[in-house]
């Protein structure tokens, strides 16, 4: 639903290397986080959580807001749909 990340380089200008097929890589693959809250969750619980990337910069400043909602309002009400 995101046409952007779909395209599988949403970052090329940062990141030029990166290709995610139509958008979707393993986490674990992408970049490693050992010991996380996600890790204790799934050994101590046995849930799973979900980590969704929605953009390039992880603190987009407030008035980008607006245009991160934009490239994924459907993205994530898809999401909740299949929930």
């Amino acid at each position: 639903e995101n046409t952007k990340m779909y395209e599988g380089r949403p970052c090329k200008d940062m990141y030029p290397t990166e290709y995610f097929p139509h958008g979707i890589t393993n986490g674990a693959q992408w970049y490693n986080v050992p010991g996380g809250m996600q890790d204790w969750n799934y050994l101590h619980t046995n849930c799973f959580e979900v980590t969704i990337e929605l953009g390039c910069v992880k603190y987009p400043k407030a008035e980008e807001l607006p245009k991160y909602w934009e490239q994924n309002r459907r993205s994530l009400l898809q999401f909740m749909k299949q929930v």
